[in-house]
């Protein structure tokens, strides 16, 4: 089942998700753009469950307006679940040895 929406960091910047799809119990894939240190930052892949939490792989964003390579970045959804139409998200966003976190539901 495919789930869009947005997720909120704590600074209310947004992470407009275009596709959240949970493949298993074990995997996810997403596409998302996040708004915030002064553009527009695109990441998409997928995520493994470790036992603890669903975590993607280390790789930049790409600034959506001109195609450029950001920072790398890491992703850890902690709370992934099912509630009706909605999948409820928690988790945070690694990048520059910084942790933010954010979190919200997104819709089917």
């Amino acid at each position: 089942m495919k789930y869009v929406g947005e997720l909120y960091f704590e600074d209310d910047d947004i992470i407009k998700v275009d596709s959240f799809i949970v493949r298993s119990e074990t995997e996810v894939v997403f596409s998302l753009v996040a708004n915030w240190n002064g553009g527009k930052w695109s990441k998409s892949g997928g995520a493994s469950f470790d036992g603890k939490s669903y975590i993607t792989d280390i790789k930049p964003t790409v600034h959506v307006e001109t195609g450029a390579k950001g920072p790398v970045s890491k992703i850890t959804f902690s709370k992934v679940e099912e509630n009706g139409k909605y999948l409820c998200i928690e988790g945070s966003w690694y990048e520059n040895g910084e942790s933010y976190f954010f979190e919200g539901d997104l819709e089917k």
